[in-house]
């Protein structure tokens, strides 16, 4: 997917060959889709049996939600809530080689031209992060006016996604959907960027071959992606902003209809895409202003205002502490304020009538939630200093000749890998 900041596309290309040689060496794949054991035999991972689940789960959906009466119900009280708890526990690099729609970017990658990386506009490069979060914010909107009850909007909405996926990799080649477009991938770099998988993952999430398609790329060594980029703006508002969108999102069920039983009774579930729901009133106190515009503004001022507290937050922080330092705990309290705000409300219309279910996934996302912001604030305030790559500097042993003259005994041959490493 991605490549090494600050590097040329050719040597982009050597390096994730030499990477893709050593994992071959170990008997591993880096896709995880097949395991070599000691004996050479090929076994399917438990990964490829659920990432292909999850394409089938998405494509019936999407295509046949709109026969079910109960789809739309299920797919945004049962399905969505496991999500974010899912990535978190899973972790980073497993969820993104399981992830469907990622699987519908791949398919189009495998058509890429080979310099489709070249293609990437630079303004994208520069607030990816930023795009994806845009869309996201959108994809809530028309949630809320559109695709929360209809079956054939939803339908839609699914197939449209799919399609966009397919369209960008073939454009642009690698996991750049994920980077830069994907409402679910700037999610998922929000809950699990400086966060450790809970289910520890053996591998990584490198694609096949590196297409060059964002710099310090995270699918390679998310680490180091995230060190780059934790100082950058669009990261920090992003992040910030989230919580504000998550509460505002819930809340504006009650803006709209004046109270909350709006949304825990799940009538929204049944909601038919007309004009009513579109351009009918948008607030029970503010019945002039149409719904489209009145849930796209409830998102955008509750994210604005989130984005001030928690930037108000990072500098009240010690002084003490450098400015990566507060951001990094920043950014933690901002992904943990979000996880738990999602899961006050997530999927409260069906757990409800479970029995103790939903105080049982309240209390499950909050321990992981709180173990990932420890975690990661303990991890900010002790970083521990990344072991250097480059091979030790060789030693070089003289002895004096008989005649008085220095000579070299032993002098080791410089292969190109080590001189590439260091320059």
């Amino acid at each position: 997917m991605g490549c090494l900041g600050g590097v040329g596309t050719r040597g982009r290309g050597n390096e994730t060959a030499r990477h893709g040689a050593a994992e071959a060496a170990a008997g591993v794949r880096l896709e995880g889709d097949v395991r070599l054991g000691k004996g050479g035999m090929q076994r399917v991972s438990a990964e490829r049996v659920v990432r292909a689940c999850g394409v089938l789960g998405y494509s019936a959906f999407a295509l046949g939600a709109e026969f079910v009466a109960w789809g739309p119900r299920v797919f945004w009280t049962v399905l969505l809530p496991m999500l974010p708890l899912g990535i978190v526990l899973a972790g980073f690099h497993r969820w993104r080689r399981v992830c469907p729609i990622a699987a519908f970017g791949a398919l189009g990658a495998r058509v890429a031209s080979p310099r489709a990386a070249q293609r990437v506009p630079r303004w994208m490069r520069a607030h990816g992060m930023s795009v994806a979060f845009v869309f996201l914010v959108l994809s809530l909107a028309l949630r809320l006016v559109a695709t929360n009850g209809d079956a054939w909007a939803l339908g839609g909405f699914l197939i449209g996604l799919a399609v966009l996926a397919v369209a960008v990799g073939a454009t642009v080649g690698g996991r750049a959907f994920c980077h830069y477009v994907c409402p679910v991938g700037v999610v998922e770099r929000i809950y699990t960027d400086d966060a450790p998988a809970i289910i520890p993952a053996s591998t990584t999430s490198t694609c096949e071959s590196c297409s060059g398609c964002v710099s310090a790329c995270a699918d390679i060594d998310r680490d180091k992606s995230f060190q780059r980029s934790a100082l950058r703006a669009d990261r920090r508002w992003v992040t910030y902003a989230f919580p504000g969108v998550v509460l505002s999102f819930y809340v504006y069920y009650a803006l709209r209809a004046g109270t909350f039983e709006a949304y825990f009774d799940g009538r929204w579930t049944e909601q038919a895409a007309d004009v009513e729901m579109l351009v009918g009133p948008g607030f029970f106190f503010a019945p002039n202003v149409p719904a489209w515009l009145a849930a796209f503004a409830t998102l955008v001022i509750a994210g604005t205002i989130s984005a001030l507290l928690f930037a108000a937050l990072e500098r009240l922080l010690p002084s003490r502490f450098d400015a990566r330092t507060r951001r990094r705990v920043a950014l933690a309290a901002a992904s943990f304020s979000a996880f738990n705000l999602f899961y006050l409300f997530a999927g409260a219309p069906t757990l409800r009538l479970i029995p103790g279910a939903t105080r049982a996934i309240a209390f499950t996302a909050a321990v992981v939630a709180t173990l990932v912001v420890v975690h990661r604030v303990r991890r900010a305030l002790h970083v521990p200093k990344r072991a250097s790559r480059r091979p030790p500097l060789p030693r070089v042993l003289v002895a004096p000749h008989a005649t008085g003259r220095r000579v070299l005994r032993k002098l080791p041959v410089l292969s190109h890998a080590s001189l590439e490493a260091r320059s």
